[in-house]
This record gives C-alpha cells, structure tokens and sequence, in this order.
C-alpha cells in the first residue's frame, strides 16, 4: 500500500496495488498498437519497391516473360500503363 498525497484537500489517500495496475484491455490493446505499427513500418522498409519488375522492351512485352510499361515515359508518353505476363496484358488506369 502506497500514500499519495492529495494536494487539494491536504488529505493523504491510501491505494493498493490494485488501484494502480493497468487494466489487462488497456495492456492487449496498447501491444495490438504495438505490433500494427511493427508490421506497417517493417513492410515500408523490406516491401517491394515500385521498379520491382523490369521495363519492356517493346509495348505488347514480345521476347519477355514479365515485363512492365510505362505509358507516360515510354513510347510516346499517351496511353496505359500495360503488365504484360507470358502474352497476356493487363492494364493499369
């Protein structure tokens, strides 16, 4: 048991442990916080990054297996950005 002074009345007020301990919620809840903010900042740092697949040499990726074109600084900069997998495309608006 601890005293703790009240400064307003003069009084001196006796806590038990009891009164003291965080409560377990508030303990789950700040690990919870703890471990989103772990997670969000090690994905930032170790995710891919944007040049993750290699450009194309030409718009429909012909002779790449996977490939990446980037309308507005390849080609004549007009159009979409194009993923091209095995022969199949898939546009990014």
């Amino acid at each position: 048991m601890s005293t703790v002074p009240n400064i307003v009345t003069g009084r001196v007020t006796n806590r038990t442990n009891s009164q003291r301990r965080t409560p377990n919620w508030l303990k789950v809840t700040y690990a919870f916080l703890l471990a989103v903010v772990a997670i969000v900042g090690l994905s930032l740092i170790f995710g891919p990054k944007g040049d993750a697949l290699p450009a194309c040499k030409f718009e429909d990726g012909s002779g790449q297996s996977v490939c990446y074109w980037d309308a507005d600084t390849q080609g004549n900069g007009k159009g979409h950005d194009v993923i091209n997998v095995n022969g199949k495309s898939f546009v990014r608006k």
